[in-house]
């Protein structure tokens, strides 16, 4: 699930980036007007933001003159390293299991990861004015074909750009998201140990769910694979109110098998409790990441290690791309790895 970043924290965070890279030299932060005009908010949204850090003295107002950066909040005992800004989906949101990842790529490669969010005028133009001076790449996930004229715009600025998602493999830097190769490797491990039926549990806003309709995605490409592997027809794509929904009133009735993201364990898990439902002996269960392994007592746990040399793509694109300036398209498909644990165990039901 994602969350909406509000425009006073975009401007706010804005800010205090350029509180952080400042050198020294330049104390003097824009306008009103050119924040609200970059931005596309109200001044009321830029007063409010500048207003916050100025009570927490990053800022300094000076009647008259306009507002500056307040010198000793510059971190002057550090040296500047590269950054690299990351946006996800239509670049309004935040919140990916794959951010650290990335993250931690970036960071290995001896740069800094930051949060980019698109301006609230939808302009790629502002975007572009935004990351000109202060970001040295920029990596997008998972973002829709709507994006493309931002794609574009920070191509055209000289910045590399990096894609991590489908569509795009021919024009720009893409590491594919190879969710609908999970779904495939999924069924065909589940069909080896016996089992047909699956409940398929997300906890997704609509405009988001990873549907059973679309070949391209985990669940898609599961429904296929299973069906043409044991003749079952997938039906168990559930919400987790939709699961709490059905085993009151219907129990597990032909399910034999949970799969969820590592995230939704614990409220999973107090969904079945109440049902008196067990794991492994009522229901196995297999996860999209390692849960933690507290959750099941002890019982090691089956997982599906998603994307799991991501990092390694990352930084390696960041070497060719960011440091040597290589020209050719970049276009990698990252692995994902199933582990077996005592949470996942053969069918005997008939």
């Amino acid at each position: 699930m994602t969350e909406i970043v509000p425009e006073y924290l975009r401007v706010r965070k804005y800010l205090y980036d350029l509180v952080y890279r400042n050198d020294g030299r330049d104390l003097r932060i824009p306008p009103e007007n050119e924040l609200a005009r970059l931005f596309g908010v109200s001044r009321v949204t830029v007063r409010s933001a500048i207003r916050g850090l100025v009570d927490d003295s990053i800022l300094v107002s000076r009647r008259g003159l306009g507002t500056f950066i307040n010198p000793d909040a510059i971190r002057k005992d550090c040296r500047r390293l590269p950054v690299i800004g990351i946006l996800f989906g239509d670049g309004r949101q935040t919140y990916l299991p794959t951010d650290q990842q990335i993250s931690a790529a970036v960071q290995n490669s001896g740069m800094l990861a930051e949060a980019l969010h698109t301006p609230d005028s939808g302009a790629p133009e502002r975007l572009v004015e935004i990351i000109r001076d202060n970001i040295a790449a920029v990596i997008w996930q998972l973002p829709s074909r709507k994006m493309e004229p931002f794609f574009r715009a920070i191509r055209a600025a000289g910045k590399p750009l990096l894609i991590y998602g489908n569509g795009f493999e021919n024009e720009f830097d893409t590491i594919r998201n190879a969710c609908a190769e999970r779904g495939i490797l999924l069924a065909e491990h589940l069909a080896r140990m016996g089992h047909r039926h699956l409940l398929y549990i997300h906890n997704a806003l609509s405009s988001e769910i990873d549907r059973p309709e679309s070949p391209e995605t985990t669940s898609g490409s599961f429904a296929r694979r299973i069906r043409k592997l044991t003749g079952a027809k997938f039906d168990g794509f559930l919400s987790l109110n939709e699961l709490d929904e059905r085993l009151s009133r219907r129990g597990l009735g032909k399910y034999t098998v949970l799969y969820s993201s590592a995230t939704l364990v614990r409220p999973i898990l107090e969904i079945l409790e109440r049902e008196h439902i067990r794991i492994p002996e009522d229901l196995s269960c297999i996860t999209a990441w390692k849960p933690l392994s507290f959750f099941f007592q002890g019982r090691s746990s089956a997982y599906l290690d998603c994307d799991c040399n991501l990092p390694e793509l990352v930084a390696e694109w960041i070497q060719r791309k960011v440091l040597n300036g290589e020209k050719e398209i970049f276009l990698r498909t990252p692995e994902s790895i199933l582990h077996e644990g005592e949470t996942l165990i053969p069918n005997t039901k008939p």
